[in-house]
């Protein structure tokens, strides 16, 4: 387990600590939708890892597109860094922070 997979999975548990503190429901299926994801990445398998890994990108892309709306600056670098992480780690890019 990598050091980034345990800072990302730590995340995940506050918020579902937070959960009930998440007013739109919106952010709610988000933060669903990321801690199934993360669950699912452990199982190294072609169809079911690559699948959550995948969906992953795309809650954090949602996140980051609902923080652009609503003018949540801080929030939004976060997610952007989240998913251009996962595309530089998809890509096999140099300097990628290897999250797999």
């Amino acid at each position: 387990m990598t050091q980034t997979k345990i800072l990302i999975g730590i995340g995940v548990l506050i918020g579902l600590l937070l959960f009930k503190q998440t007013k739109p429901l919106f952010l709610k299926v988000i933060l669903i939708g990321l801690a199934i994801t993360y669950g699912l990445g452990y199982f190294a398998e072609f169809p079911l890892g690559t699948i959550a890994y995948a969906l992953f990108a795309v809650f954090a892309l949602a996140f980051s597109v609902w923080c652009g709306f609503n003018q949540k600056w801080t929030r939004l670098i976060i997610g952007i860094f989240t998913v251009i992480s996962y595309i530089f780690n998809l890509m096999s890019f140099p300097y990628d922070t290897n999250l797999s």
